[in-house]
């Protein structure tokens, strides 16, 4: 039995005996006040005034406190009153052992065999009264029991032997007698607990069946009102909505419409029809109906309609839905690039020429990928629509929106001329620029734009979307937030840039790509203390390419993860040619920072290389910063617990904020080389290189001056307190081959395949292994 059954049998078995308690207390106070009458004036006739006062008490007591709280809620658990009822009965059962002990031997044989059977007519008729409770029945029973054969013992007659056997034989009868009394009523009530389930069950189906069902009969007379259904129809489910609508007009209570039209045709011509869904309103709320019916005769009378209606709303509404995301972009509920292609489309035969010029506005927003990167994809979801949002605000009224895709979308307005054109555009990009407030915070997501004015006349639709896109591209190449007015040159140079976008997307597979590295010294000694990496593409025609000339094309498509994996693989790949002393410096992007793939591929590269950890530097820029920050900063934290360096690379160009100098302790700070290459000719160079040297001392930091080009530099840098240097004055970036004359340049070791990344832990350095070891520990921990 669950608990639930449980307690439930408890409370039928208290309530069972509860109904009989009367029943047997008075057989109590009948069977005693026998017991009184026989032996009360006998030589222990005190003895049996003082048992039979004090058995009245008990069960007056008893019955008091039955009748009291009868019909009144329990305090108890069914488990404490159980307990307590079984306690009740022991006490009795007590009370009646303690006559044979006083009658038996006293008594005569009359009086001996009267007693022996009012004690085993109180012992059976015990157990039939509270049986069904068997711990209360045997609790009962026992006592007396052993009080009769207490009894028998003590007289010493060898008859009494027998009547001792005869008295254990029918202790056991009562025992099986009260548990067989138990299990027939457990049975039984557990029966009639699961029917009464079933039943339940079966009644909440019913009325759920009720509530629900969406079929309706309907009848009406031969002039179409509508009338009660017979008997035998009505029995099924008919629809309360019919039951209130008897005597009103059936086709009254459809709103009109083509399907109506057919409906009234068929009925004014008394053919029969099926599914002819139509519109009604129900409490203010729009419903479909779906109504089948047909004809009634008698002996060739025509007598009515009968029929079903079935409740098709919810069918409809799903039909709906999937139109409208058949037409529109699910997230922000604009048109979809189908619907857009379509509206533009049908402007071709609907556009006057009182309306001006028309034009096509083609946004791309700036860095949303960054959005998406360090905010979330939620985040970045939720700027969508807001962009969404305001974008409808913005069109005129016959103008329409699109979502083109993940972050473009498409806007076809008009004006009267060229310059409001110019005028409503800006408006747009103004209205843009604005911060949106995503979740409690404001974040900025610059938008880029292509316009495209429609030609007069029938124009090629395709073509001037992809006019008004190439025109987008001329703008974010130009400006990021800035817009271009399509001209035909820019369709040569976007043809020239998809080309190189396209060979981009092969570079590292034909292993086009290579690191250059630039030394940089100690500012004393001017020996090399390290190297910079600088990723270069051999380009099979343009030549070598250095990352101005195509990094921007890889963030812009998603290679940078990739290209920046392979740059990290190779420097340390690298470094592992280089002498023990010298470390070697990467350069990591903003996108890179918040991929997952950077732990690992960090890790493997530093297992297959057994480069020790703390010749490694990853300089970052301060635009990782800008937007999560508290990510950026746990991320560094487990780069550092690698025993790899940080450095804050280009200090002081970016959005410098020196509470991250005081949230994370950067290993070094990089002067930039805008600062270095004016510092003997700008004094405000020279102060903001000096307090610059100044904070990073202060706070136990390295500093490496770029871009030094001059003895000059050089020497007010070192004087300073710049520890380290790089610039053309000392090399420039060379392949790793051409550093011989510098320092010791190893040859090439084979590294592990893909399939044996990481080498055998007693192969590494031991410093490497603990570092490992240690960044496993964390991340696992």
């Amino acid at each position: 039995m669950s608990d639930d059954q449980a307690e439930r049998l408890r409370l039928a078995q208290l309530k069972s005996v509860s109904e009989l308690t009367t029943v047997t207390m008075l057989a109590g106070f009948l069977n005693s006040s026998v017991m009184l009458l026989m032996f009360g004036r006998g030589p222990l006739g005190n003895l049996f005034s003082l048992w039979a006062i004090a058995l009245y008490c008990v069960m007056g007591y008893i019955m008091i406190t039955h009748v009291r709280h009868q019909g009144q809620a329990q305090t108890l658990s069914s488990e404490a009153r159980m307990r307590r009822f079984t306690r009740g009965s022991t006490l009795i059962g007590v009370f009646w052992a303690i006559v044979p002990l006083m009658s038996f031997p006293v008594g005569d044989d009359m009086a001996f065999a009267l007693a022996g059977i009012i004690l085993t007519a109180t012992m059976f008729g015990g157990v039939l009264l509270i049986g069904r409770m068997p711990d209360a029945a045997m609790g009962f029973v026992l006592p007396i029991i052993v009080g009769m054969l207490a009894a028998l013992q003590i007289q010493q007659d060898p008859h009494n032997d027998l009547l001792s056997i005869i008295t254990i034989v029918y202790g056991a009868m009562l025992y099986f007698g009260s548990r067989l009394a138990y299990t027939q009523f457990a049975d039984q009530h557990l029966s009639q607990d699961a029917l009464e389930h079933q039943t339940e069950v079966i009644g909440l189906l019913l009325r759920d069946f009720e509530e629900n069902a969406s079929d309706m009969l309907w009848q009406t007379d031969a002039e179409g009102v509508i009338t009660e259904l017979p008997q035998m129809v009505a029995s099924h489910h008919t629809g309360s909505i019919w039951n209130a609508l008897v005597g009103e007009n059936f086709l009254q209570q459809f709103q009109s419409s083509d399907t109506l039209e057919a409906l009234m045709a068929a009925i004014g011509d008394r053919h029969p029809f099926k599914d002819i869904a139509v519109k009604t309103e129900r409490e203010g709320v729009t419903c479909w109906w779906s109504v089948t019916g047909r004809p009634l005769f008698q002996n060739g009378r025509f007598e009515g309609y009968r029929g079903v209606i079935s409740d098709i709303t919810q069918a409809r509404k799903i039909e709906a839905q999937i139109d409208f995301m058949a037409h529109h972009d699910e997230l922000t509920g604009l048109a979809n690039r189908n619907s857009f292609t379509r509206a533009l489309r049908a402007l071709e035969s609907t556009r006057s020429s009182k309306d001006g010029e028309w034009f096509i506005v083609w946004f791309g927003l700036d860095r949303f990928k960054w959005v998406n990167d360090t905010v979330g994809h939620e985040a970045g979801d939720e700027m969508l629509r807001a962009v969404a949002d305001r974008l409808r605000t913005l069109v005129s009224e016959n103008g329409f929106v699109s979502r083109i895709s993940g972050d473009e979308f498409a806007l076809v307005d008009h004006a009267s001329d060229y310059a409001a054109i110019r005028g409503r555009v800006d408006h747009y990009m103004a209205a843009l620029e604005k911060p949106y407030s995503i979740w409690d915070s404001l974040l900025t997501c610059r938008a880029s734009a292509g316009v495209k004015i429609l030609p007069h006349g029938i124009y090629d639709t395709a073509k001037v979307l992809k006019q008004a896109d190439t025109a987008l591209h001329a703008a974010k190449l130009r400006e990021r937030g800035s817009w271009c007015m399509f001209d035909h040159t820019m369709e040569e140079r976007m043809r020239g840039e998809r080309q190189l976008e396209a060979e981009l997307q092969n570079a590292i597979d034909n292993n086009e790509l290579e690191l250059f590295f630039q030394p940089i010294v100690d500012a004393e000694t001017r020996a090399v203390v390290a190297c910079e990496s600088l990723l270069r593409w051999n380009h099979p025609q343009r030549g070598i390419l250095g990352p101005e000339g195509f990094i921007e094309f890889a963030e812009d498509n998603g290679l940078i993860t990739r290209i920046g994996s392979w740059t990290l693989r190779k420097a340390i790949e690298s470094a592992a040619r280089l002498p023990d002393d010298i470390r070697v410096a990467i350069n990591v992007s903003p996108v890179q920072i918040h991929s997952e793939d950077l732990l690992p591929t960090l890790v493997n590269a530093l297992a297959t290389s057994g480069v020790d950890p703390s010749r490694i530097e990853l300089e970052i820029t301060e635009s990782v910063m800008i937007n999560d920050a508290k990510f950026t900063m746990q991320r560094l934290g487990q780069i550092q617990n690698l025993g790899v360096r940080i450095a804050l690379d280009d200090f002081g160009t970016g959005f410098s904020s020196l509470s991250y100098l005081r949230q994370f302790p950067f290993d070094k700070l990089k002067i930039d080389k805008c600062f270095t290459e004016e510092l003997e000719t700008d004094e405000d160079s020279r102060a903001i290189t000096r307090a610059t040297l100044s904070l990073a001392k202060a706070l136990k930091m390295r500093c490496t001056g770029e871009g030094v080009e001059t003895p000059g530099q050089a020497d007010f840098l070192r004087d300073n307190g710049c520890a380290e240097l790089q610039g053309f004055m000392f090399s420039r970036p060379q392949p790793i081959e051409k550093l011989g004359h510098l320092m010791t340049i190893s040859p090439p070791v084979a590294m592990a395949t893909d399939t044996d990344k990481v080498v055998a832990l007693s192969e590494r350095p031991a410093k490497t292994k603990r570092s490992i070891k240690k960044f496993n520990e964390r991340e696992t921990g």
